[in-house]
Parts: C-alpha cells; sequence; structure tokens
C-alpha cells in the first residue's frame, strides 16, 4: 500500500472539521484510483525525490517501496529511462508541463516499451511549484504496430527528403500525393495540383506520357524540357504498389540541364575539332602501339588517294613504298620509347615527285600514364625548302656583291648588334677573325683595342642619328694602326616599325681619303694663286702709279719750263701768225697737262684719304719698322699703332687677312 501524508496529493494542508471529513473521502477516492490505474504515475518534489509512486510504478521498475519511497529518482530509475524525463521533468519542476514519446525501459533486464510521458507541475495555495506528477502511458501493445509504421514513413520521407534529385508520387488520375522538399524549391508548392499542371502548366495531360504502360508495370526513362523553369531534366517513371492502397507511380527528376550543357559544348568541341582536322592543310593522324591507324584527315585521305575506311585499321606498309614505312614506323618508336614530342623531316613520293614532310610526333597516354597510341601532325614542306634553297643562293649571291663592294656595309639590329658585315668593314677595324654577329660596337672594341675610340664614336654616331629619325651623312676619320688616316663618307639609314619602334640600322661608308688629299691640294693651290693675284695687282697699281707721278713730273715741267717761254714768245712776237701758232701750241700742251692731271690713279686718292699721322705711320712701315718700334719713335703705346694700322687697312682696302700689310707698302715703293 502507498503511504500518503498529509502534503501527498497537492503540498496543501489538510483543513480540520467537516471539512477535513470531505478532503478524506476526496482522497480515499484518489487513493484508489492512483493505486489501481494501469499505468506508472509517480510524484515527486522539487529535489526529485519521488514521493508518491503506485503499484503499477513499483511492478515495472521491479522494486519495493521502500526501495522508491523519499529517494531521489536518478538514483532508483534505470539510466535510459532518467536520461529521457531529466530534461522535461526539470521543466516540469520550472512550472510547464510537457507530453512526449520515449522508448526505455522500467527494469535492468526489461524490454524497453514506447512511453507516452505526461509531465504536471504541482503548485501550492500561493502558486508556488512543490512537485510534479509523472504518468507512464505504455503504447507498446497494439499502437506498437502503428507506431512503426509511421516510423517507417518518417524514415521513407527522410530518405525522399535527403534524395537531391526531385521525387513526387502521383495516382492514376495525375494527382500528386507526396513532393519532396528539393521539387518544391524548384518547382514550388503542390496546391492540389495535377503532375502535368504542376510541372508543364498545360491544362491536359503531356501527349508523350506513357501513364498507362507504368500503371501496367512498366519502368520508364525519358528526357523532358521543362518550359516552367527552363531546364532538362531525365524522368525515371517507376510503378508503386503498397498493400490496401490503390495503385501509384513514383516519378524521380534529375536535373540534367548542366550535363546537357556540357555534352553540347563537347559535340560543339568535337565538330569544331573534326572542323579543324579535316579542313587544315597538314596531314593529321593517330596510330596505335601496333602501327595501325586510328584516325586520318581528310587531307591525308585527298592527298594519298586513300578513302578514310581503307586508312583506318591500316599500316604504313600497306599504304606507302616500303622504304618510307619503314623509316615512318622507327620515328614513330623513338617518339614511343622517348615518351616526348620529337619532330622529323619524312620522304614520301607523291605524283612522282619527292616531298618532304615537316612531322611533329607525340605520344598519346591513357590514364595510368601509359601510352597507347602516337598522333602526327605533318606538313608538307616541299616549297618551302625550294623557296629557302632559293633564298640561301640569292644570299649567297648578296654575300658575294656586298664583299666586292670597297664601300663598307653594315647592317645593325635596334640594339646596335652587328647582323651583317663586308669583308671592306671587317679589314678596317681588324676584326676579320672575329664573330661579330650578336655584337655591339662597343663589344667589338674590346676585340679590337686601336679601333675602340673609333667604334664607340660610330656607336654615337649611330645614336644620334636613331634619335633624329632621319638619314645622317657625314664624314668620319679613322686612324689606322700602320699611322695613316682614312676618310669615309658616311651614310646612316635608319629603320623604324610600324608603330615607331627602331627595326635596324643600315650603314654604308665610301673611302674619300684621296679626293680629301685632293681638296685640300686644290685649297692650297688656290691660295697660291689668291697671294700671287695680290701680288701682281699691286705692282699693276706700282707700274700705273709711277707712271701717272711721271706724268704729273711732266706736266709741272711744263707748266715752269715751257709754258712762261711760250707766254714770252706769244707777248713778244710781231708776227700775227707766228702768235697764232704759238697760242696754238700753248693751247695743246696746256690741254695735254691737265689730261695728265686727270689721270690720277685709285691708289692716289686712296693714299690722299691718310692723314698726316697715317702718311707718316706707313712711311716708317715701308722703312721696315716694326709697331713696337713706331710707338717708340712716335711716343705712341704699342695699341694705338695698332689702330692705326687697322685703319690704314680699311682705306687701303685690304680685306684679305693674309695680305701682310708691310709687305703691299713695301711693293708700293719708298715715299708713298
Amino acid at each position: 500500500m502507498v503511504n500518503f501524508h498529509e502534503s501527498a496529493i497537492d503540498g496543501r494542508p489538510f483543513p480540520e472539521g467537516g471539512e477535513c471529513d470531505r478532503m478524506d473521502s476526496i482522497l480515499s477516492v484518489y487513493r484508489h484510483i492512483v493505486l489501481h490505474v494501469p499505468d506508472p504515475i509517480l510524484h515527486v518534489d522539487t529535489t526529485c525525490r519521488v514521493m508518491v509512486a503506485n503499484r503499477a510504478y513499483l511492478e515495472a521498475c521491479r522494486r519495493q517501496r521502500a526501495e522508491v519511497i523519499g529517494r531521489s529518482l536518478e538514483k532508483t530509475a534505470e539510466p535510459d529511462l532518467w536520461a529521457a524525463i531529466r530534461q522535461p521533468l526539470q521543466e516540469a519542476l520550472a512550472g510547464q508541463a510537457a507530453k512526449f514519446r520515449i522508448r526505455a525501459r522500467f527494469a535492468p533486464c526489461a524490454k524497453p516499451l514506447l512511453l507516452d510521458v505526461i509531465l504536471v507541475p504541482r503548485r501550492n495555495d500561493a502558486g508556488a511549484v512543490v512537485g510534479a506528477t509523472v504518468v507512464f502511458h505504455d503504447i507498446s501493445g497494439p499502437a506498437q504496430a502503428k507506431e512503426q509504421q509511421r516510423l517507417e514513413q518518417e524514415r521513407l520521407q527522410a530518405i525522399l527528403r535527403a534524395i537531391p534529385e526531385g521525387v513526387y508520387i502521383a495516382n492514376r488520375r495525375y494527382e500528386i500525393e507526396y513532393a519532396n522538399p528539393v521539387l518544391v524549391r524548384e518547382f514550388g508548392p503542390v496546391d492540389d495540383r495535377k503532375c502535368y499542371q504542376y510541372l508543364q502548366q498545360r491544362t491536359s495531360p503531356c501527349p508523350n506520357c506513357r501513364n498507362d504502360e507504368i500503371f501496367a508495370g512498366k519502368t520508364i526513362c525519358r528526357r523532358v524540357y521543362c518550359a516552367t523553369c527552363d531546364k532538362e531534366f531525365e524522368i525515371h517513371n517507376a510503378p508503386l504498389q503498397t498493400t490496401g492502397e490503390p495503385p501509384a507511380k513514383m516519378v524521380f527528376l534529375r536535373d540534367i540541364t548542366e550535363r546537357v550543357r556540357m555534352e553540347e559544348d563537347l559535340r560543339k568541341a568535337n565538330d569544331l575539332l573534326n572542323s579543324i582536322i579535316n579542313n587544315t592543310s597538314a596531314v593529321i593522324y593517330v596510330k596505335d602501339l601496333s602501327g595501325r591507324y586510328l584516325l586520318a584527315n581528310r587531307q591525308f585521305n585527298a592527298l594519298f588517294s586513300r578513302p578514310g575506311s581503307e586508312v583506318t585499321g591500316s599500316t604504313d606498309f600497306e599504304i606507302f613504298p616500303l622504304e618510307s614505312a619503314r623509316r615512318f614506323r622507327e620515328n614513330d618508336q623513338q617518339v614511343l620509347a622517348a615518351q616526348q614530342t620529337l619532330q622529323f623531316e619524312e620522304q614520301v613520293l607523291h605524283n612522282g615527285r619527292q616531298h618532304t614532310f615537316l612531322s611533329i610526333k607525340f605520344p598519346l597516354f591513357a590514364s595510368d600514364g601509359t601510352p597507347y597510341a602516337v598522333a602526327g601532325i605533318s606538313t608538307d614542306i616541299s616549297q618551302r625548302i625550294h623557296a629557302e634553297k632559293a633564298l640561301q643562293e640569292k644570299n649567297e649571291q648578296l654575300h658575294v656583291l656586298i664583299n666586292a663592294s670597297p664601300d663598307i656595309i653594315c647592317f645593325k639590329d635596334s640594339r646596335g648588334r652587328w647582323l651583317l658585315a663586308n669583308q671592306a668593314i671587317l679589314e678596317l677595324f681588324e676584326i676579320n677573325g672575329i664573330d661579330y654577329r650578336g655584337r655591339t660596337d662597343a663589344e667589338l672594341g674590346e676585340c679590337s683595342h686601336f679601333y675602340r675610340q673609333a667604334l664607340e664614336h660610330c656607336s654615337r654616331t649611330d645614336e644620334l642619328c636613331w634619335q633624329s629619325r632621319k638619314v645622317a651623312r657625314h664624314d668620319e676619320i679613322i686612324l689606322r694602326a700602320d699611322g695613316t688616316t682614312k676618310v669615309y663618307d658616311v651614310l646612316k639609314i635608319p629603320l623604324f616599325h610600324t608603330d615607331g619602334r627602331r627595326k635596324g640600322l643600315v650603314v654604308l661608308g665610301r673611302d674619300v681619303s684621296e679626293r680629301v688629299k685632293a681638296e685640300e691640294a686644290l685649297r692650297a693651290e688656290k691660295e697660291r694663286s689668291d697671294k700671287t693675284n695680290i701680288t701682281l695687282k699691286v705692282l699693276l697699281e706700282q707700274y700705273q702709279y709711277i707712271g701717272k707721278k711721271a706724268e704729273k713730273q711732266v706736266s709741272d715741267q711744263l707748266k715752269t719750263l715751257i709754258f712762261p717761254y711760250l707766254d714770252h714768245l706769244i707777248a713778244t712776237a710781231e708776227d700775227e701768225r707766228v702768235r697764232e701758232l704759238l697760242n696754238i701750241i700753248s693751247s695743246n700742251i696746256q690741254a695735254l697737262a691737265e689730261s695728265c692731271a686727270e689721270k690720277r690713279s685709285v691708289m692716289d686718292r686712296r693714299l690722299q684719304q691718310l692723314t698726316p699721322r697715317e702718311t707718316l705711320i706707313v712711311n716708317l712701315i715701308q722703312q721696315g719698322k716694326s709697331s713696337r718700334d713706331i710707338a717708340r719713335i712716335l711716343n705712341l703705346s704699342k695699341r694705338t699703332v695698332d689702330v692705326y694700322r687697322q685703319n690704314i687697312r680699311k682705306k687701303l682696302e685690304l680685306t684679305n687677312n693674309r695680305i701682310q700689310l708691310a709687305e703691299y707698302l713695301r711693293l708700293l715703293g719708298p715715299g708713298q
């Protein structure tokens, strides 16, 4: 029997008198219900001590009343039972009722039971929680099968929710009975729509729907484009038959949009690759390890007049002459042995002519890294070889022509490195035995120390030509090791790319040493001729001056010696005819004297422009006196004498500085 004390029911003290009798009656009924109810019942206080335990609980846990009452529930209950109700019990003692389901056992060796647990907090008159009532309801009996079914349904739904594909279940009338979350996320809530309305937004079943075949037991897989979401799906339809349920179908929708796009991209890539392979002028092929063709492009078939069906599976020995096939096979074996890309020049007879192919062959590897085939790309380079030979011949002719030229010729790149030079410039700088190609002037100067400065000067003039971006022409003087000097008329031509970048520099030079010498000799001869002409001019002027002086003396003597006597004769002459003749003679002599006076020379006028002091200095210069001597004699400074000399030169119009004033005045003679 359960022993109830005064606070066992609700924690409140029992009233006295008649009220106590009524409460005893109520407690008696309550005690009877608790003791005989089939469900295990407990009352615990706020510390989880068991205050009341009915008979069903004691039988279920296989314990005596003394082992349970007044002891902690944690100590008396099974661990799995306590673990299942501990947290909800704490919440109930905090004032929150709870109802939940657990699977636990009451006794150590007992079978686990499926229990509905009800927790009700107990309060006193003040409303404070003083304990909780725990009711266990065993549903492991008749409800276990239903619970198991429910669990299986939950497990199935969990599986359907976990499937990354869209899944729905529909009946024969196209009504969707279930749609997993993936499908709902893609198409939205079902909202009692039929499958064709939900997925395709149609008003009638899809024309290619095979619903009857599916419900007849056939599984059907097909691809469907869904315009609603612009995606491609692979749909698997399978019949679904459950006991006691009407037939249905389960549909799986796998989103293959990305796969379809990848397949389309792959198809386009294959088409593009095939288009490139079959439209290139190169021969492209793949052979297996035994040398049989796995692939040959259209150019291969056209070039060797073999349809693709005949080439595939054939070997080189079945297509080409024996010697060519043998070389092809040897080259393939080298590629497989080296396991890397190799390049060959292969010859084959085609249309009666020997053709040369540049073949690039490389191994193809399987996923495990072993080679399984040899691929090749062969380009007909016969025309290129002929062109290279022709170009080589032209280059040889050009080299012969350049080297035969006496002019220096040099081609440089954008960085001043020598590309091509003829024999003349190599001999000039004495670098005949040096590999000059790719070297700059400074680097070549290290190889030819005597001409280092000359080469550095060439480099500087190159840079000036680059900067001016114009053709430059100038003379360059080269001092030779034998002590001679060479003068070259150099022409430098800069070349540029279309974008303005430097491309190259052409240097042309002609030896003009002899011409320069001739020009210098001519200039010297001209100077000597000019000096001689000046001397002759001075002599001529002196001669004219002397003649004019003589004429003046004659004129003066006529005036002093002749005219007085003529005048006397005219005055004393008695004969009129004699006087007339004497007058005529006097007039003629007077005219002759005046004519001499009028014929004064230019030099007289120049000398008459001189001041007395300048005339004195001219006289001293004619006597061989220097400027210092003249300064001493005339008590002047030398600077003043130099100024007088400059003025005398200007008045005598001696503009040529090569004519010495002293020499010029000495040629005029003394007394001038």
